[in-house]
């Protein structure tokens, strides 16, 4: 397999040039035998907050700092998977690029603050929803302004009223 760039490098990509390079990585996903890919990450990393951002940032995986890049930049990269008949996972919903700590490595204490059911940092992820990207990931921070009670993987107001009923 060849070396993918990174999300911030995609994200800098002429517009169609995202689709066609994620499909030729799909393609060659598919002739392996692989049929799931747990991308694209949704996440929007704010300018401010840049590396700071654990999981995200540090490691460059955001397609830019506004909602609108990352839309752009995710839904391009599904749209290439789903051409090459491998189905794209969004993740982290809501989304986790807001937070300092690393979800991957902490199960407490990382919370979204920002966060509200009209979010704008909610638009990739109804986007790519919206072009067919049959499976969402689950983040496994708090946003206590959606559930006060509940990391969002345990959410019924995250994932069934949020994610199920409001994107569908």
């Amino acid at each position: 397999f060849p070396t993918i760039p990174s999300g911030v490098e995609q994200g800098t990509m002429a517009p169609a040039d995202p689709r066609a390079a994620a499909a030729t990585w799909g393609s060659e996903l598919h002739r392996a035998g692989i049929n799931v890919n747990l991308a694209p990450v949704a996440d929007t990393v704010p300018a401010e907050l840049g590396t700071g951002n654990g999981p995200i940032g540090k490691h460059r995986r955001e397609y830019g700092t506004t909602p609108d890049a990352v839309t752009k930049g995710s839904v391009a990269f599904s749209r290439g998977m789903l051409d090459a008949k491998v189905q794209p996972t969004v993740k982290h919903f809501p989304g986790i690029g807001r937070i300092r700590g690393n979800t991957d490595v902490a199960a407490t204490g990382i919370a979204d603050t920002t966060a509200t059911m009209d979010d704008p940092y909610l638009a990739p992820f109804a986007a790519n929803i919206k072009a067919g990207v049959p499976i969402v990931m689950v983040g496994s921070a708090e946003y206590p302004k959606l559930d006060a009670q509940n990391q969002a993987t345990f959410s019924k107001a995250i994932i069934t009223d949020l994610l199920r009923k409001k994107l569908d």
